[in-house]
């Protein structure tokens, strides 16, 4: 094991250069893009422990809120809309939605905005971020499936969890916004 250990970190050299997905396939590019960020991927999964505080269909609707607001930032970003603060407010993103994982008994009147402009925001970057291809369509449907996806992923083990646990997890996620 120890021989094999200091090798652990040279896989993720694979993914050091930008683009190595872009040119092949714009559904894989879409699928792997919010996995590959650990603010998209911290902000997707957040959300639906975010649902998990909610009983019945009313703990799907942070996951819809978010999916819908970011494909249409998404249509913002591959347009090319000049958004300010986008990398600046997907921090922001993480940040405060470690303090919404923490605060209790939030109405869904008031998350579901924030939830809406975060979705946004990263949809926005999404779009940015986008492989110059012919068919952006393949990508958007890409990351939607995989957004929705960490959405349900934080939503299942929300459920599993005691609500202390995912409380806890909205601190870790306010730290991380800091180490961002």
């Amino acid at each position: 094991m120890r021989k094999f250990l200091p090798f652990v970190g040279l896989a993720s050299f694979a993914f050091a250069h930008p683009g190595h997905f872009h040119g092949v396939n714009p559904f894989n590019s879409g699928l792997i893009h919010p996995l590959t960020g650990l603010d998209h991927l911290s902000v997707m999964v957040a959300v639906g422990l975010l649902g998990s505080y909610y009983a019945g269909k009313k703990a799907f609707l942070p996951a819809l809120t978010f999916v819908s607001f970011m494909t249409l930032g998404s249509i913002l970003g591959l347009l090319g809309v000049s958004v300010p603060f986008v990398e600046s407010g997907i921090i922001l993103s993480v940040a405060l939605m470690g303090i919404l994982l923490f605060a209790k008994d939030l109405k869904l009147s008031y998350v579901l905005p924030l939830i809406g402009i975060f979705g946004i925001l990263h949809g926005v970057a999404h779009g940015y971020e986008a492989p110059q291809t012919l068919h952006p369509v393949y990508y958007v449907l890409g990351f939607v499936l995989s957004t929705a996806a960490l959405h349900f992923t934080g939503l299942l083990f929300g459920k599993a969890l005691k609500e202390k646990l995912v409380r806890v997890s909205g601190l870790l996620l306010l730290a991380l916004a800091f180490l961002l």
